[in-house]
């Protein structure tokens, strides 16, 4: 957590914070819904739906800038973790594109 600031915070209260901050969003979803477990589901599955389409931005460039020697070096990927990078890659992306469409279609 020091990173480029130098901040120095005590690791309990790391925890505390990072726990704070994933669990408040859950806590307000959960009053504002009243507890009715069908639309926090409901939710939760459109946040996956997000986040799968989101996916694609996160892994393309990490597989492009870890396989180029310019940026990495001697620590770039070997040709055939490159490969399988990119075979894993289309995979998941490819079954993200399946349930994004399994998703609308469900919605009608």
């Amino acid at each position: 957590m020091e990173g480029f600031i130098r901040l120095r915070v005590p690791l309990w209260v790391q925890r505390l914070v990072t726990r704070l901050l994933s669990v408040t969003p859950v806590l307000i979803f959960a009053i504002i819904y009243k507890g009715n477990e069908a639309k926090i589901e409901s939710l939760l599955t459109a946040s996956q739906v997000f986040l799968s389409i989101a996916l694609p931005f996160a892994i393309i460039p990490l597989v492009i800038f870890t396989s180029d020697k310019k940026i990495m070096g001697e620590f770039a990927n070997r040709p055939w973790v490159k490969y399988a990078a990119w075979i894993s890659t289309v995979v998941l992306i490819g079954l993200n594109i399946y349930l994004l469409f399994d998703e609308i279609i469900g919605l009608f």
